[in-house]
């Protein structure tokens, strides 16, 4: 009787042991959960920040349509340069 008390304790005590070690599991990956939640908490926040800057500069950019035509221009004076070297560089 004492052996099979014995053998039962033991497999209670195994059990028991690995209801710990599945805790322990648990807090680890609430842990990194957490921090993972702060992190994307951060990142959100930046890119509202970022969304705001465009926001301005293209408020900004739309109030200064002479602006845009002028890079516009700047932009295809650019290509027609590359693509006149590039004809003039084969010859």
């Amino acid at each position: 009787m004492d052996e099979q008390l014995a053998n039962r304790l033991d497999r209670f005590e195994r059990r028991l042991d690995d209801v710990a070690k599945t805790l322990e599991t648990l807090a680890r990956v609430e842990e990194r959960q957490f921090m993972q939640t702060e992190t994307l908490t951060r990142l959100w926040k930046s890119v509202e920040a970022l969304e705001a800057r465009v926001d301005d500069i293209e408020s900004n950019t739309a109030s200064k349509p002479i602006t845009v035509i002028l890079w516009g221009a700047l932009v295809v004076s650019g290509g027609i340069i590359g693509f006149l070297t590039n004809i003039i560089l084969r010859i």
